[in-house]
């Protein structure tokens, strides 16, 4: 059988377990409403910073493609005798 009763003395009045008990899950709920809440806060903050990381490693990509064909289009210029 379930004791509804908290941390209470000799002279608690009726009821007063019960309620004592509900502010306890009130306050269990509280917590781990809030451990929660962390945790997604932290699974986006991770995120961001993969989604920042990959986008800044295409940005190198692209700028490496970039230099790459001026330097095809430079090198073709300079053996045809035209101007890039």
């Amino acid at each position: 059988m379930c004791q509804l009763s908290g941390p209470v003395g000799a002279g608690t009045p009726p009821g007063q377990e019960i309620h004592t008990w509900w502010d306890g899950i009130a306050l269990l709920g509280s917590v781990t409403a809030t451990i929660a809440s962390w945790l997604v806060e932290q699974v986006d903050r991770v995120v961001e910073e993969r989604e920042t990381a990959d986008m800044r490693t295409q940005m190198e990509l692209l700028n490496i493609k970039i230099d790459q064909l001026l330097g095809e289009r430079s090198e073709a210029s300079r053996l045809t005798g035209t101007e890039p």
